[in-house]
């Protein structure tokens, strides 16, 4: 059912803890039923024969491009290769137990919801805070407005309709346009009742990467000035994204919060989301 793609990066100079936690995440997905293939796209300027074949040592593959990708770079053109009907893009750091994907196909109802966009488990950790809040465990599945790019799981016709992960941020945003298409395009993203250990930002904190946050920051202000919101949660204009009309109408409230309480007050919003949402639907 799964093709699960993992994005790895191995910045010059870096020890062998990236490999390695590339391996182990590879082999925490491979032990599932659910997933018929685990391709690592090795993102880094050379192939690393060592970690190609520790990868298909353990009954997971590698692939290289030739040259070094750019973070949607990697999922794209894992992404391409996929023969299953869901994808899973997953980050390095991630590390999957088999009850997580029993819960995310669960939740997509053995993936026949033709009204799922995307699907996502809790986190240990997460720069979306609601996505840590496994406390609310109980309530998930429950639709949300927003996710990050760390362990998705999509239908993989919609996710090429869509064009993949969008190329034109270096890696911060990638995951908000793609939450405002499922929007726009009357799909949901859900929370799965699970949740993923998250080795924070392991590759990120490792050394040079080709993520430039600030570029990006720049870029979605003057691009997407309809879903900017200065000092709003990642400055963005929430309304934009929620779907629920009670929701909606209390995120398009956050534009009358002076602007320095509006990121706070917003941040209490999403986290008290879940349990809204699941109490409408």
């Amino acid at each position: 059912m799964f093709f699960h793609i993992i994005n790895h990066f191995s910045p010059p100079g870096v020890g062998p803890h990236l490999e390695a936690s590339t391996v182990f995440s590879a082999s925490l997905a491979i032990r599932s039923p659910l997933v018929a293939t685990v391709l690592v796209v090795d993102g880094s300027a050379h192939e690393n024969p060592a970690l190609a074949a520790a990868l298909r040592g353990i009954g997971a593959e590698y692939c290289h491009a030739g040259r070094a990708l750019a973070f949607a770079e990697g999922f794209n053109f894992g992404i391409a290769h996929s023969d299953q009907p869901w994808t899973i893009l997953c980050a390095n750091d991630i590390y999957p137990a088999i009850e997580v994907f029993e819960q995310v196909w669960a939740a997509a109802k053995q993936g026949l919801d033709p009204a799922i966009g995307c699907v996502i488990p809790f986190l240990s950790y997460a720069d979306l805070e609601f996505q840590e809040a496994w406390e609310l465990a109980p309530l998930a599945p429950c639709t949300v407005p927003l996710m990050t790019l760390n362990f998705n799981a999509f239908p993989t016709d919609y996710l090429r309709s869509i064009g993949g992960v969008p190329t034109e941020f270096s890696g911060a945003y990638n995951d908000v346009m793609m939450a405002f298409r499922i929007k726009q395009d009357g799909r949901r993203i859900l929370m799965a009742q699970a949740c993923c250990l998250h080795m924070t930002r392991l590759t990120l904190d490792s050394g040079t990467t080709m993520v430039d946050f600030e570029a990006d920051f720049e870029h979605f202000a003057k691009s997407h000035p309809d879903l900017y919101l200065q000092e709003g949660y990642w400055d963005l204009d929430l309304a934009k994204f929620v779907t629920s009309r009670l929701p909606r109408f209390l995120a398009h409230l956050l534009r009358y919060v002076p602007k320095s309480r509006r990121r706070t007050w917003a941040r209490r919003f999403l986290w008290s989301l879940p349990r809204l949402e699941k109490r409408i639907n």
